[in-house]
């Protein structure tokens, strides 16, 4: 199914319009997702959501919502479904918000499929000549979709979680390491 039948498509805040400048100017603060925030691996790191001051209160379709699936424009073309914990956040135009409509589809699986090398393969091609590589929002409409029963997507985006848990375990796991054997070498060096 196209990605534009099953969900609401649109891209995020320019945020230089409505950020206030001067501390006077402020109406409202929000928590912001970024480029740094969005892990090509699957998560959005918590330490680099930044915090934007915004001139007015901002329309909630520029607000992340539990349900959306964020994609970022760019390479790696990162797409993540929103749970409780990201909801609320400005959603810059850097990224596209997918609102998905058709109880056909689960976020999850969605951003699964969105994140398959088949797909990111069609965004690379169809962005080519490009200075910087974006996602041309017609590419990104007319992506096909698999439609797989609820039951498969479920058990799809549970693998995905647990496939994501996994990575990140090892991504810790390896720095763990990488910090133990620096003080090992600088112990090391303070015996000489």
């Amino acid at each position: 199914m196209l990605l534009d039948k099953l969900a609401d498509i649109s891209t995020g805040l320019v945020i230089q319009r409505k950020e206030a400048l001067i501390e006077h100017e402020v109406e409202k603060k929000y928590h912001m997702l970024t480029l740094k925030s969005f892990n090509e691996f699957g998560w959005i790191n918590k330490n680099d959501i930044e915090e934007f001051n915004s001139n007015e209160i901002l329309d909630d379709r520029y607000l992340s919502k539990v349900g959306d699936v964020i994609i970022r424009l760019t390479a790696p073309y990162t797409a993540l479904p929103i749970h409780k914990e990201f909801a609320g956040f400005v959603v810059p135009s850097q990224f596209c918000i997918i609102r998905v409509k058709s109880k056909k589809f689960l976020p999850e699986y969605l951003a699964f499929a969105l994140n398959a090398e088949i797909i990111k393969n069609k965004f690379i091609r169809s962005s080519l000549g490009a200075t910087i590589p974006v996602i041309r929002m017609g590419a990104l409409k007319d992506t096909e979709i698999p439609l797989i029963d609820l039951e498969k997507q479920k058990k799809i985006s549970i693998i995905r979680s647990l496939m994501i848990k996994d990575k990140r375990l090892r991504m810790d796991l390896s720095n763990e390491i990488d910090k133990m054997n620096k003080q090992i070498e600088l112990q090391l060096l303070n015996l000489y």
